[in-house]
């Protein structure tokens, strides 16, 4: 029989909740097998215990095993706002009975590359970046909407990745979700973005952003993948994946949605102009536009005639990539931001010989 690690008293209310095993400090914890269970008493959703905590500047990474807890497998400590947390999904199974799989409310970085992950909500984050290239992200909980945010935990909403932005916490810095990555709410939509009212982090004043460059991103049937706030939709850009819903608002000018079957996918549009990551936008105003305050790189990929300005704020650098820009009326680029130019190209201007 697997080896265990067991709760046998009920929940007691600390910050990570009694957790049968708390990392601190700069502490670290490897799981390569057995089992934490922390489900105990008549009834677990209630009276059982976190999984497994991390605090300060720890690093949990888990390769397989089990963790089954009343409350959050795993958790971090909303009070941790200028630390790093560390944790790291390559195997195993992470499930929580009444609550959340995993539950963010901490600075820090999650990356799951693997793995299976099953709650209420799968994933919560109130803050730090979270990283999926793997694994398996179900929330099989009642669905909420609009779901109703806290200042001391979260309330699971059955979304596979509940986001909630909250000036309570240390900002959302970026979500992006790709590769071979299942999100998936059995009642619900499988991705919802949400803030505290009168109390919040909205979408871009805090700077966060969620890519999604590929995965099955699958809601309920009468759902759609995404539920997100209209402050939240020019933050979330989709350029990959697989979808259950039409997510054309996601999507960047230069390119498309497909529809096959019962599913939804992305594709470029001929005569793209210019792209950034993955993402590709049928101008470079487009593409200067979406880049917003970020840092970011832009690649020219035609020959192009535009009349574009970088805002104040806005840090760029345009890779001309062999390519020709050049005016329309006014001038080819007019710079109220910081902009760097490389590769080889020109930059031109046919009216009144001012290029920039």
């Amino acid at each position: 029989e697997m080896g265990k690690i067991k709760s046998t008293t009920k929940y007691g209310g600390s910050a990570t909740g009694y957790a049968v095993l708390d990392v601190l400090g700069t502490g670290s914890f490897t799981m390569n097998g057995g089992r934490i269970e922390t489900a105990v008493g008549e009834n677990p959703a209630d009276d059982g215990n976190f999984g497994i905590g991390v605090n300060d500047n720890a690093t949990v990474t888990i390769n397989d095993g089990f963790v089954t807890a009343g409350w959050y497998a795993i958790s971090g400590n909303g009070s941790n706002k200028s630390q790093n947390t560390v944790i790291n999904i390559n195997g195993g199974e992470l499930s929580s009975i009444g609550d959340t799989g995993i539950y963010l409310p901490q600075n820090g970085t999650t990356n799951i590359a693997g793995g299976k992950i099953v709650g209420k909500s799968g994933i919560a984050i109130k803050a730090g970046s979270l990283n999926i290239t793997g694994g398996e992200i179900i929330a099989n909980g009642e669905y909420k909407s609009p779901s109703v945010p806290s200042n001391n935990g979260n309330n699971p909403n059955g979304s596979a990745i509940q986001i909630e932005t909250n000036d309570s916490y240390a900002p959302v810095k970026h979500i992006e979700i790709g590769g071979t990555a299942v999100v998936k709410s059995e009642k619900g939509a499988a991705v919802t973005q949400y803030q505290k009212e009168n109390n919040q982090n909205s979408f871009g004043d805090s700077g966060e952003t969620v890519v999604i460059t590929g995965g099955t991103i699958t809601g309920a049937a009468d759902k759609s993948a995404f539920e997100v706030s209209d402050e939240a939709k020019d933050d979330i850009t989709v350029t990959g994946g697989k979808f259950s819903s039409n997510i054309e608002d996601f999507v960047p000018s230069g390119m498309e949605v497909t529809e096959g079957g019962d599913s939804f996918t992305i594709v470029e549009k001929p005569n793209a102009a210019a792209k950034i990551g993955t993402a590709v936008y049928a101008t470079l105003g487009d593409a200067i536009e979406a880049a917003k305050s970020k840092t970011v790189e832009i690649t020219i990929l035609k020959n192009l005639t535009e009349d574009v300005v970088i805002e104040e704020g806005q840090n760029i650098t345009l890779d001309l990539n062999g390519m020709t820009v050049t005016n329309i009326s006014d001038h080819t680029i007019v710079n109220k931001g910081t902009l760097t130019v490389k590769g080889t190209g020109v930059i031109d201007n046919i009216t009144h010989a001012k290029a920039a």
